[in-house]
């Protein structure tokens, strides 16, 4: 089973909405050979395109469902007077620290 690409969802919509490549194409000043070409993916389109095709059609958007991006990594953990030591809750074994003053607390009881 192939993708759904954003071009398959703005068949989608466009048929949905009724509308005919030439009546796509007129409401974005194309030709609909040029709409039909960016449907089948045969020529390039930017997120943007899309976007603005979708809101033609009517709709709000297009989700293009585009993989999100990683979350970046967590700042390095710099010792506190060389070096970091960290005393888990004792009752729930868990412990947070505060990268700007060292201060170390349970995450689920707030001791300290």
């Amino acid at each position: 089973m192939s993708p759904i690409t954003p071009g398959r969802k703005l068949r989608d919509l466009r048929l949905k909405a009724g509308l005919s490549l030439a009546d796509l194409a007129d409401r974005m000043g194309l030709s609909a050979a040029s709409v039909s070409q960016r449907e089948l993916g045969l020529q390039y389109a930017s997120d943007d395109w899309f976007e603005a095709a979708a809101r033609a059609c009517g709709a709000s958007g297009l989700s293009t469902d585009k993989p999100a991006a990683p979350p970046p990594p967590p700042p390095p953990v710099e010792p506190i007077n060389g070096e970091l030591l960290v005393t888990p809750c004792p009752t729930h074994l868990a412990v947070e620290v505060n990268l700007l003053t060292g201060a170390q607390s349970c995450p689920h009881c707030g001791g300290e």
